[in-house]
């Protein structure tokens, strides 16, 4: 039996989950969904463990143990959490195993959220501003490779070796009909890219050496230079993570990115994060339907100039950091006596006592 059978047949809780829990769903938007189940016995005392069931098809599908779901839903995980908090239309299976967790939901929220919503929030607009950045560089880099490439200047070859083959696919079409004139040396056409992040970084490039202590050689004074690897190796990564996410990049958002500068759907889930956290922390509750989901889907749709996002998230990062602990209408930490105690009872009920699906 292989892990989808094992979750499949131990499942007591599933739920529809992403955008259309939240409500922020389009037309061609995939359906996520993500469930609890309780292993065999054999996963207790037995030598395996079987904890996380994650895949990534058309509909993407996670499956949580429960002993790992509690773990990172007292860490406050969002994603986690979110999954007892669906609006019930959205539970397509709850047994009465699962529905006793569904009952203590509310004890899993704390004080935690304060740092986990904001930092989940925060990682969407690192990723904001890191695409908005490789994506002006893309766009400067192809406005100056476009009449190198129409007028024979430069290679396939070279272009793949210095941008990748992503960029080589942008261009390739470029090359159809046209004449075959001398090539530019690449010294010159490297000068043409000198402001360039995403260029594949050369290690005789000046910039990666310093002047090292000088020596005498032949009676003579010799200066000697040393290859700086940490900033070779800095550019070099900064290179590959370009050239990944050209890879691995959605096509459809891409040109959202390039209509409005910017990945929209990474802020409409950067302002949901932070408004769940501050609604958790001053009311006690998590709404994953979101009453703003109109609002949200019009961040989505590019109503929000980069500069609104931005601005929106540093407010909205320190009206939570600033909450008076008066304020606070949930614990400092989650219940952990309760929720523990629920999951022995839980756990022996389905294993021992249950009906075993």
């Amino acid at each position: 039996m292989n892990a989808r059978e094992i979750a499949d047949q131990n499942l007591i809780y599933k739920v529809r989950c992403g955008s259309h829990a939240y409500g922020t769903n389009l037309p061609t938007s995939d359906e996520d969904f993500a469930g609890i189940f309780i292993p065999p016995i054999e996963y207790y005392f037995g030598l395996q463990a079987f904890d996380l069931l994650s895949e990534q098809a058309e509909d993407d599908l996670s499956y949580y143990s429960l002993r790992k779901y509690a773990t990172l839903a007292v860490a406050n995980n969002p994603n986690v959490l979110e999954l007892l908090f669906v609006d019930p239309r959205d539970v397509l299976l709850c047994l009465p195993e699962a529905t006793a967790l569904r009952e203590i939901r509310h004890r899993f929220l704390s004080q935690r959220c304060q740092k986990t919503f904001v930092g989940y929030a925060k990682a969407q607009l690192h990723r904001i501003r890191t695409h908005t950045k490789w994506l002006q560089q893309e766009m400067d880099d192809m406005a100056k490779l476009e009449p190198l490439v129409r007028q024979g200047k430069v290679t396939e070859q070279w272009v793949a070796w210095r941008f990748g083959d992503n960029m080589l696919e942008r261009v390739k079409e470029m090359w159809s009909g046209l004449p075959d004139p001398p090539l530019m040396p690449e010294a010159e056409a490297l000068e043409i890219f000198k402001t360039s992040n995403i260029i594949c970084p050369d290690r005789n490039d000046q910039k990666f050496f310093k002047l090292g202590q000088p020596r005498m050689f032949n009676g003579n004074i010799d200066q000697t230079w040393e290859f700086q690897k940490h900033l070779y190796d800095e550019a070099k990564k900064k290179r590959d993570q370009y050239v990944t996410w050209m890879a691995e990049r959605n096509p459809d958002r891409h040109d959202t990115e390039i209509r409005f500068g910017y990945d929209t759907k990474h802020a409409m889930h950067l302002v949901r994060l932070l408004r769940c956290g501050y609604e958790i922390l001053t009311t006690g509750d998590l709404m994953v339907r979101r009453p703003d989901a109109q609002d949200l889907l019009s961040i989505r749709a590019g109503t929000w100039t980069y500069e609104q996002v931005v601005g929106y998230a540093d407010e909205m990062v320190a009206k939570i950091d600033g909450i008076p602990p008066e304020q606070f209408k949930v614990p400092a930490t989650p219940d952990l006596e309760t929720i523990s105690k629920t999951i022995v009872d839980m756990t022996s009920e389905y294993l021992f006592f249950g009906d075993r699906r």
